[in-house]
């Protein structure tokens, strides 16, 4: 996708134009909550809050839920109603807007097409919305993305002061920002140099070419103290934008039973254990090494794509302190010194 159109929103006139879309769509969007921001419905314009610092909480829950209904079996029969409201999804950061295609690959491809994921999906126009400075622990430049642009939405937006410049992508947003007066030349030049700004500030960590191959990653030394401060709680794979993992249960009401969706984490020691008591990865060390490996092994060997964007979410609310990005450039560095004793 490219963009095929510039549009300008004057803040002033922003709570009009969400007014205008509440009409047809449930919005959702950024809003303040305590020291932080999340992703809420919205009910009132006024709430949307549009800052350079990211959610604690990844959008992806408004098409993965955390807790889900997958259907009620009453009276013999299953109840399995898949609908979605039309809905706006805005103020998603790049990294975020990111994940989502990344996510896609896993809940909508030629083996497999999850019918609850795909209707939230095909009913959410998505609306990114650019950085103009870091967020702390963020590094989504080294993986490629852009902090300022983004095309995998149907807008992207940037704060140019009074007014957002918008980036309209597709048809979903030419419908959206219809009557929108259109962007001076001198306006795109300004978004483009604010994005050239921020990538500067952002320079790459690590190269991923050197990582090192499937085996060579597996054994590498680095495991052997990468573990040492996780404690397992989880907290890295509740706040990422890519982890998917869930398990199933079921719930006995009076006269039907329900079954749910709920998110799970590869961090726990229960994940992997078999009924026999059997345990394939029996302590931490083998877990955090699944869980960086999946992301950055697995995962480009079964879909194209690494399974990070760079969020910097885990980094930001890991309890002990434990870095994606240190590991990460210990593996790179680790792959360089074995690719040079092998020449």
């Amino acid at each position: 996708m490219s963009v095929i159109s510039y549009k300008m929103l004057q803040k002033a006139n922003m709570a009009d134009i969400v007014n205008r879309w509440m009409k047809d769509y449930d919005v959702i969007a950024p809003v303040k909550y305590g020291m932080t921001m999340e992703f809420r419905h919205i009910d009132d314009p006024k709430r949307i809050y549009l800052s350079d610092g990211n959610s604690i909480k990844t959008p992806k829950e408004f098409f993965f839920p955390q807790n889900d209904e997958l259907f009620e079996i009453r009276d013999g029969e299953v109840q399995a109603p898949i609908s979605a409201k039309p809905t706006i999804l805005l103020g998603v950061k790049s990294c975020d807007v990111t994940s989502f295609p990344v996510i896609d690959k896993v809940f909508i491809n030629e083996h497999y097409v999850d019918p609850y994921y795909k209707v939230r999906r095909d009913n959410t126009i998505v609306i990114g919305y650019a950085c103009n400075k870091p967020d702390d622990g963020g590094f989504c430049t080294t993986l490629g993305i852009s902090p300022a642009h983004n095309e995998q939405c149907d807008m992207f937006w940037h704060d140019i002061g009074d007014a957002y410049l918008i980036d309209v992508i597709t048809q979903n947003g030419s419908d959206l920002a219809n009557g929108l007066p259109d962007a001076s030349q001198e306006d795109v030049e300004a978004a483009h140099n604010a994005r050239e700004s921020i990538e500067a500030m952002m320079p790459p960590e690590f190269d991923l070419a050197d990582l090192p191959d499937e085996k060579t990653f597996f054994e590498a030394p680095l495991w052997d103290e990468a573990y040492q401060r996780c404690i397992g709680c989880g907290t890295c794979t509740y706040v990422c934008s890519t982890c998917h993992c869930f398990e199933f249960y079921d719930e006995r009401t009076k006269g039907a039973v329900k079954r749910y969706r709920d998110w799970d984490s590869c961090m726990y020691a229960l994940f992997t254990e078999h009924t026999s008591g059997h345990n394939p990865r029996p302590t931490q060390k083998e877990r955090v090494r699944q869980r960086f490996m999946h992301k950055f092994c697995y995962y480009p060997i079964n879909f194209g794509v690494v399974s990070c964007v760079g969020c910097g979410r885990c980094v930001r609310q890991c309890p002990t302190n434990v870095d994606i990005r240190r590991i990460i450039k210990q593996a790179c560095d680790y792959g360089r010194e074995v690719a040079t004793s092998v020449e």
